[in-house]
C-alpha cells in the first residue's frame, strides 16, 4: 500500500490514499417512467442501460482525515427501451412506448466517509446531454400528439440531476445506486437556459458556503449535510420545470424521464498518486 501525507501525516487506509486519480468504466441497469405535460396518453418505458468512462477522483479533506473529497467527470451513453410492448385490446391505441438514446457529459461529486475496507460516498449528479426520443404506437389525433410529434427521432438538448450512493467496496470495484431525472427540451433557447441555470449554479453556491459554515466542525455529518440540501435544491427546480422547462421564466413543458439504476465500476489503468 502507497502512504500518502498531507501536512506531514500518513493516511493508513487500505482503499483510499489520497490525492487518488483513476480512470473508471461504469454500467448501469435500471427502470425508468415517463412523462410529457399536455400529452393525454401515457408513455410506457420501463428499461435503462448505460456506459460511461470517466476519472474517479478521492481528496484529502481539510476537514477530517475520515472523510474524502469526491469527483467523478465522465462521459455516458444510455438507451432506454420496453422489455415487452403493452397488449391493447380495443382498436384505438391507449399506451405510447418509446425508445430513446441519449448520451452525454456530467460530474459526479459528493463528501465520503473513508472507511479502512470501503468508502462510502453520498453523491449528487448533474449532466447536459443530447437526446434522441423515438416514439411508436402514436394516435391518430394529431391536436392529442402534436407535442410528441415535435420530439419524435429528433436530437434534443437536456439537462439531468440524481442523488445516490456509491460504495467503493475493493480495489478495483465500486458499485452504485442512483436515482436520475433527464428532461429532454422541446427547443433549446439559449438565454432561457442560461437565466434558469444560473439561479440553480448561484442557490448551489450559497448552499455549499452555508455547509461548510454550519457543519464545517461536525465532519462526520457533512457527507449527508451536502447530499440532502444539495439534491433538495437539484431536484425542487427539477421538480418546477416539469412544466416550465427554464422555471422560473416562462417556457415549454419538457420531455422528463426519470429512472432508478444499479452500477458497477470497475478501475482500469494505473492509480495517479500526486
Amino acid at each position: 500500500m502507497v502512504l500518502c501525507s498531507h501536512s506531514g501525516k500518513a493516511q493508513p487506509y487500505s482503499l483510499i490514499d489520497t490525492p487518488l486519480r483513476q480512470l473508471t468504466l461504469e454500467t448501469s441497469y435500471g427502470f425508468a417512467s415517463t412523462t410529457l405535460p399536455g400529452f393525454d396518453y401515457p408513455i410506457t418505458v420501463t428499461l435503462h442501460i448505460e456506459g460511461m468512462f470517466g476519472i474517479k477522483r478521492y481528496l484529502f479533506s481539510e476537514h477530517s482525515n475520515q472523510i474524502v473529497d469526491y469527483a467523478h467527470p465522465h462521459a455516458f451513453v444510455g438507451y432506454y427501451t420496453m422489455l415487452n410492448a403493452p397488449v391493447e385490446s380495443e382498436t384505438r391505441v391507449r399506451t405510447v412506448t418509446m425508445n430513446l438514446l441519449r448520451m452525454g457529459i456530467g460530474i459526479r461529486d459528493g463528501i465520503g466517509y473513508r472507511l479502512e475496507q470501503a468508502a462510502i460516498t453520498p453523491t449528487i449528479n448533474s449532466a447536459m446531454l443530447l437526446a434522441r426520443p423515438s416514439f411508436a404506437r402514436l394516435p391518430q389525433d394529431r391536436d392529442s400528439t402534436s407535442q410528441a410529434e415535435r420530439l419524435n427521432n429528433g436530437l434534443h438538448f437536456g439537462t439531468l440531476t440524481a442523488a445516490g450512493v456509491d460504495f467503493q467496496i475493493a480495489s478495483a470495484l465500486a458499485v452504485n445506486l442512483n436515482y436520475d431525472w433527464m428532461i429532454v427540451f422541446p427547443r433549446f433557447v439559449p438565454l432561457q437556459f442560461m437565466g434558469s441555470h444560473f439561479l440553480q449554479w448561484g442557490l448551489q453556491i450559497v448552499a455549499g458556503y452555508m455547509i461548510d459554515a454550519v457543519f464545517g466542525k461536525f465532519p462526520m455529518l457533512l457527507p449527508w449535510a451536502h447530499f440532502f440540501i444539495k439534491n433538495a435544491i437539484n431536484f425542487t427546480l427539477y421538480a418546477l420545470r416539469r412544466n416550465q422547462m427554464h422555471f422560473p421564466l416562462a417556457s415549454e413543458a419538457p420531455l422528463s424521464v426519470q429512472s432508478f439504476k444499479v452500477g458497477v465500476s470497475f478501475y482500469i489503468g494505473p492509480k495517479v498518486l500526486d
